[in-house]
């Protein structure tokens, strides 16, 4: 059997397994995740209803790939709930947590994790419970024996734990990313979720699509000579472009230096990173009103004609006479706008797989020199004394 279009045989032996078979299987825990949260809509709804009548404002935090899902989060909260949604890691959180928190914020705290051993993880609950006047929690991880699941607070929390199977053993995440997106997708959906069985299941065939029907292609990229990767995207689809960056750097063990950034923010200065040997990646909007700054800013780039590639992730909207090679994502069919990120990082994630393969590195274990692990080591927490 085959995955991303290698024998299992072989990626064993390439120390890929996990990484293969965790991107892999990411419809079929789509599929699961749905069914789970469905099954609790009741009281998921419950703790929902406490907090749009109790709080005024809500924080989205992670730590490194799980803070990027805040990015792609905050404007659907916001739309939804119509509270003030800020998007913050942990690691500025625990650093500064007054630039963020006062004494009268009556918080929703979502926390994201994958292990939830990330020693900020619990520092930041921990703060956010100290300094605000009340703090409900929203604990979205995949490890039920992680810190942050156990965690214990005197505020309203609800625990929403993964598929087993999205607790990622490789280093680099990608089923716990795409299922904690979901998730928070279906939280902020809550009202509506039978609404959306076709929309996830859709979703899902077309993910099976894209791992299926795109590796060759993808490995066919991997193998051209980039060892420079800019990814752009506007709104929620910012956060897919800074995942992406992550992917492809942490996959290649920073041997492809990767950059992010909106479709406008990327003039003002970060453009000057473009060489003959980058990858330029967009992730294109399927908003026409948005599109348009999109398409503004890739005729500016391509007349310039001097990086190697350019790839553009799209939904409906054709694109290929404006990038070098097109990937549609549930194309063409009418799938909730809110979804298609949890799709569009998929095609990052199995080119970020071959690079590494390409590249001569283990993806299970990319970090030869062991500069990055799977939970982060080295972090001191200090007693937060307010001084100021």
């Amino acid at each position: 059997m085959r995955l991303l279009g290698i024998e299992r045989s072989k990626l064993k032996s390439l120390g890929a397994i996990n990484t293969a078979q965790e991107i892999s299987q990411q419809p079929i825990l789509w599929r699961k995740l749905y069914d789970k949260i469905q099954s609790n809509q009741d009281e998921l709804k419950e703790f929902m209803s406490i907090v749009k009548r109790d709080c005024n404002k809500i924080i989205l935090t992670g730590a490194g790939t799980s803070a990027y899902l805040g990015i792609s989060l905050r404007g659907i909260f916001f739309k939804k709930l119509g509270l003030e949604v800020v998007s913050v890691p942990t690691t500025d959180l625990v650093t500064n947590p007054k630039d963020f928190i006062t004494g009268e914020d009556r918080l929703l705290m979502i926390s994201f994790a994958r292990s939830g051993n990330s020693p900020e993880s619990l520092a930041a609950v921990e703060l956010c419970d100290k300094l605000a006047k009340k703090c409900a929690h929203l604990i979205i991880t995949c490890n039920p024996d992680g810190a942050l699941f156990k965690y214990e607070s005197r505020f309203p929390r609800y625990d929403l734990l993964m598929p087993h199977e999205a607790n990622d053993k490789s280093l680099a995440m990608t089923s716990s990313y795409s299922c904690m997106l979901l998730a928070g997708t279906l939280v902020a959906h809550v009202d509506e979720l039978d609404l959306l069985e076709d929309q996830i299941s859709l979703l899902a065939c077309h993910g099976e699509a894209l791992t299926k029907n795109y590796s060759d292609l993808l490995q066919e990229i991997s193998n051209k000579p980039f060892d420079r990767m800019v990814c752009l995207g506007s709104g929620a689809f910012l956060g897919t472009a800074t995942e992406a960056r992550l992917k492809m750097l942490e996959l290649t063990g920073g041997k492809v230096v990767t950059s992010n950034d909106s479709f406008l923010g990327f003039r003002h200065g970060p453009k000057a990173i473009i060489n003959e040997k980058t990858l330029m990646v967009y992730f294109f909007s399927n908003d026409p009103y948005v599109m348009q700054y999109e398409k503004d800013l890739i005729r500016d780039t391509q007349s310039d004609s001097y990086h190697l590639l350019s790839l553009g992730i799209t939904h409906t909207e054709s694109i290929a006479d404006q990038v070098d090679i097109e990937i549609k994502v549930c194309n063409n069919v009418n799938i909730h706008k809110d979804l298609l990120p949890v799709g569009y990082i998929v095609p990052l994630q199995i080119l970020s797989f071959h690079k590494s393969i390409q590249l001569g590195l283990n993806p299970d274990l990319p970090s030869t020199n062991g500069a990055i692990h799977r939970v982060v080591q080295g972090v001191n927490i200090y007693s937060f004394k307010d001084q100021y």
